[in-house]
């Protein structure tokens, strides 16, 4: 596979329950967090060597990345409206590392936006989603 640019990574969003297919053109940086949880297995047995044990578990993940404001957006609307919409949350995303390539993709819930105005500059929002509940469309790594 070889080595890739973080320009050449692809970002898509669509409705809930759907495979994202619309290209979010308006994204700067992204950032896959995945981090399996651990559990403590230690037991009395090997305790008396002084390390833990531990086992893996679930992933937890989430997915944070940069977008311009722009109201004209669809992209950066549909965010927006899915991080208001209580009685209905959610959107699908899609985040490759190249257009066919590999990466996380299903139904998230945006948990976090914060908007920044910096003096000079253009104004950004920073969007943090996770994993939805999901049967239609769960979040699976693809390749």
């Amino acid at each position: 596979m070889g080595r890739r640019w973080g320009f050449e990574g692809k970002a898509y969003w669509g409705v809930v329950g759907v495979e994202a297919s619309n290209e979010i053109t308006n994204v700067e940086d992204i950032t896959v967090g995945l981090k399996k949880q651990t559990d403590d297995a230690t037991t009395r047995l090997v305790a008396e060597n002084g390390f833990m044990q531990m086992a893996v578990g679930l992933i937890d993940h989430d997915i944070s990345f940069t977008m311009l404001w722009d109201d004209t957006d669809a992209a950066f609307n549909a965010v927006i409206t899915s991080f208001f919409n209580i009685s209905a949350p959610g959107i699908s995303f899609k985040f490759l590392d190249v257009a066919s390539g590999q990466g996380p993709a299903g139904d998230y819930e945006v948990h976090d936006i914060s908007k920044a105005e910096p003096k000079g500059a253009l104004q950004r929002i920073t969007v943090t989603a996770k994993p939805a509940y999901s049967t239609a469309n769960p979040v699976a790594w693809t390749s």
